[in-house]
């Protein structure tokens, strides 16, 4: 069974009122790095719901980092006076990306592109229409998605399954790609809208660095081999502590040879 977990911290939070927001959830084990005070939870006896609105009673720069089925995790990022934020980050795509044989699908038609798109970025719902929910609507959905290449399939499942959605320009943009040239493309955007959400909320992080690992950059094949992927590597990044640096040092465990680049 794949490793899932939470990974939840606050900024200038004390132990104590940390502990205390969190009471019951497994705050037992509160560690402190780099200004940050963070816990960690099994995903299946916590529900990420109860650690959110931990974070919401702190009223202070938090995240939440969950990870899920050992292909992808989630960056949740809530600070005061804000809406939260939420990415999904599948990792293996970013580490599997370069040889992939869809480098060599056919660019689809203009006429195509435009289909697709309007399944990938839908159009805002008006507050009194509720967004069509119904078998037929899947139905359409789902044989659209057989129908696309594997670059407006990966976007549909990231806007729409996943809930972290690409904006138009950047979806329309990546669906007149090569797959491989769309990927490198959407991971260095996604890690640039992380980094500027990051800097909103006030959190302190190395662009450079975050941005090197969320492209797969500086990631070693264990690392990405793993059930975590570059998750521990990430939340070192972002000032977590030893903890994680030695988790990385641990899964990377070769020569420097062994990093992509």
């Amino acid at each position: 069974m794949a490793v899932r977990l939470h990974v939840v911290g606050a900024r200038g939070v004390a132990r104590e009122a940390f502990a205390s927001a969190f009471a019951g959830l497994g705050a037992a084990h509160v560690r402190c790095a780099n200004g940050w005070t963070w816990f960690e939870a099994s995903v299946w006896s916590v529900e990420a719901e109860h650690l959110d609105r931990g974070c919401d009673a702190l009223r202070a720069p938090c995240v939440r980092v969950t990870s899920e089925d050992a292909c992808r995790w989630y960056l949740h990022v809530r600070w005061p006076g804000a809406a939260p934020e939420l990415f999904c980050h599948p990792f293996t795509y970013a580490a599997r990306t370069p040889g992939c044989a869809a480098e060599h699908e056919p660019v689809p038609s203009k006429a195509k592109r435009a289909q697709w798109l309007r399944a990938i970025c839908p159009a805002t719902t008006h507050p009194a229409r509720p967004a069509d929910r119904s078998h037929e609507a899947v139905a359409r959905v789902e044989k659209l998605r057989r129908e696309m290449s594997r670059v407006g399939r990966f976007l549909l499942e990231q806007n729409v399954f996943f809930k972290s959605p690409a904006p138009r320009d950047v979806a329309e943009r990546l669906l007149g790609l090569a797959y491989e040239q769309a990927m490198r493309e959407y991971f260095l955007w996604q890690a640039n809208a992380m980094s500027d959400c990051l800097a909103r909320a006030g959190i302190p992080h190395d662009r450079e660095r975050v941005v090197s690992t969320l492209t797969g950059a500086s990631v070693s094949n264990g690392e990405s081999e793993s059930d975590l992927g570059n998750m521990p590597r990430f939340l070192a990044d972002i000032g977590f502590g030893r903890e994680f640096e030695e988790w990385v040092e641990k899964a990377s465990g070769g020569p420097e040879s062994e990093y992509k680049t």
